[in-house]
């Protein structure tokens, strides 16, 4: 482990053998001016500052520090010039503030920066929490006869987080007016108006208006409820916080399960850590079905009468979403404002994905 440090100030970086994605090398911020910031900010964090990078993000850069005994994370708002509304950690720090009056499961928020000028852009404080966290959906740490148990689990977390009503959590003002599954068609069609492949998007794009649901609740969700996003007790198939909440909104809560389906079982583990492909029943994994039967079961709100499973629409809509976030990480790494390494070679996922979205529409004309 290389150490740089001066006074009460060390930046570490951990060597790339490191399970999960590699840290990356250094901090894209003065530590030296956070640690003085904190002094009066947040006065009860004593003693020498250590500031580790953690990898594998795409979005907004992430940071452990660790101040005498206690040990927290920092998310930042990347460096650059972005869009007035992207990025916006200050949302994720309220919004996990708010959480944790309700049942989701969620770290403790410890303090908001919206003054650029300390560490060059926003910034929140959260307490750190230890436990697991899968980059890998097939699991291949824990014994086959407990995967089942973490995926039920995951289904149920997230139909915990939909039960919540925003209003009683102070977040229903982060409803938006008109059709929030209109407005995603219309966002994730558009993400390819400057690529070759603008026409296949649209085309989706259009399939996707022709059908769009007569029914939306309005939730909380989350945007990524990917195993990549939540923390498990280290020895328990139990979550004790669900992390990144950048993209959540008040919306149809049937987008974050048809993300977790095109996540999970719409993708091989070579193409973005997912299951496709894999002899799930051979390794203690539950197919989608069993995994949406749980979700169902555990939201409360769903109607005897209507049948358990995720229309088609969500997942033709999940899988051009995604292919639209992936086309936009590419994009963001060429203009060198990504936040991990290695995201231009994300332009390679987005077309996988818009490949599917064209084919599951197109097999349901």
């Amino acid at each position: 482990m290389d150490q740089i440090g001066e006074g009460e100030v060390m930046v570490e970086r951990l060597p790339e053998s490191r399970s999960g994605p590699a840290p990356a090398a250094s901090t894209d911020f003065d530590p030296t001016r956070l640690r003085a910031f904190l002094r009066t900010a947040a006065p009860e964090l004593s003693g020498p500052m250590r500031v580790e990078r953690v990898g594998g993000g795409q979005s907004n850069p992430t940071y452990f520090l660790t101040l005498g005994r206690d040990e927290v994370v920092l998310r930042k708002r990347p460096n650059g010039e972005l869009p007035r509304s992207a990025h916006d950690v200050i949302r994720e720090h309220r919004i996990i503030a708010a959480l944790a009056a309700s049942a989701v499961p969620v770290p403790r928020a410890l303090l908001g920066c919206s003054d650029g000028s300390v560490i060059g852009t926003p910034f929140y404080l959260m307490e750190r929490l230890h436990g697991r966290i899968f980059h890998d959906a097939r699991l291949p740490d824990v014994a086959p006869a407990e995967r089942r148990a973490y995926y039920l689990e995951h289904a149920r977390c997230l139909a915990t987080l939909h039960r919540v009503d925003p209003g009683d959590v102070s977040l229903a003002d982060l409803a938006r007016p008109g059709n929030f599954i209109a407005r995603q068609v219309d966002r994730w069609a558009r993400a390819w108006d400057r690529h070759d492949r603008r026409a296949e998007a649209e085309s989706v794009g259009f399939w996707l208006r022709e059908r769009l649901p007569a029914d939306q609740r309005r939730v909380l969700v989350h945007g990524d409820f990917n195993f990549t996003n939540v923390v498990f007790d280290p020895i328990a198939p139990r979550i004790v916080g669900v992390l990144d909440w950048e993209l959540a909104a008040i919306g149809d809560p049937l987008l974050d399960l048809g993300h977790v389906w095109s996540a999970l079982w719409a993708t091989s583990p070579e193409e973005y850590g997912g299951l496709l492909g894999s002899d799930l029943a051979g390794s203690g994994l539950p197919d989608a079905d069993e995994y949406i039967a749980a979700y169902f079961g555990a939201v409360g709100w769903h109607q005897a009468q209507d049948p358990i499973g995720l229309p088609v629409f969500y997942r033709v809509l999940a899988l051009l979403r995604n292919a639209g976030i992936f086309i936009g990480i590419a994009e963001r790494a060429a203009a060198g404002t990504a936040a991990a390494a290695g995201a231009a070679g994300q332009a390679k996922t987005a077309e996988v994905y818009l490949d599917r979205a064209v084919r599951l529409a197109r097999d349901h004309i």
